[in-house]
């Protein structure tokens, strides 16, 4: 393991910003959505048809947090009792990657499973290859939390284009005073 003050600590530094990009992002992206503009459908009139459609979604996006959340905490677990800590980053990188196939299962549509693949593949090949001893630790790091912020970008972006942007009623001009 190479020790965060040596020459690579900034690239192991550089690993958890991209980790911390790939929770930034899809906040960013959800912004996006909601103050850029982007396509918007017309909701079903009523209030209460707004709220059974959301209903779902929220059940179904609630769920795959959870399931998300659990398999981070065990990967996790069983890397550090296996005295593995070099391996966590790239680790939870694929779980976060596989995560985006959780749409897909709800029946949100295909596309998602190429963010899935790309995740996947961002978190699962630095980590077959630090486990192997092929790279460096630091490096597998690095590449895991650079490759699932560069997906969870290019995710929210695709994604939120077709997002419902925030409805917002057009105020009538008032008496001037």
């Amino acid at each position: 393991s190479v020790a965060a003050g040596s020459s690579w600590g900034w690239l192991r530094a550089l690993g958890w910003i991209g980790m911390g990009a790939a929770v930034v992002v899809p906040v960013a992206g959800v912004l996006r959505s909601r103050y850029m503009g982007g396509r918007r459908p017309r909701p079903a009139p009523g209030p209460e048809a707004g709220r059974r459609r959301a209903r779902p979604v929220l059940r179904s996006f609630a769920l795959g947090i959870l399931i998300e959340f659990a398999l981070i905490g065990s990967v996790t677990w069983l890397l550090l009792s296996l005295d593995r800590p070099d391996l966590v980053m790239p680790a939870v990188a694929t779980v976060v990657g596989a995560h985006f196939a959780v749409f897909t299962i709800f029946g949100y549509g295909r596309g998602h499973l190429w963010a899935a693949a790309a995740g996947i593949a961002s978190g699962a090949i630095p980590f077959v290859l630090a486990a192997a001893g092929r790279l460096d630790p630091v490096n597998a790091n690095a590449v895991a939390g650079l490759g699932i912020a560069a997906v969870t970008l290019g995710y929210a972006w695709v994604f939120s284009a077709g997002a419902p942007a925030r409805s917002v009623a057009p105020v009538p001009p008032g008496p001037r005073s």
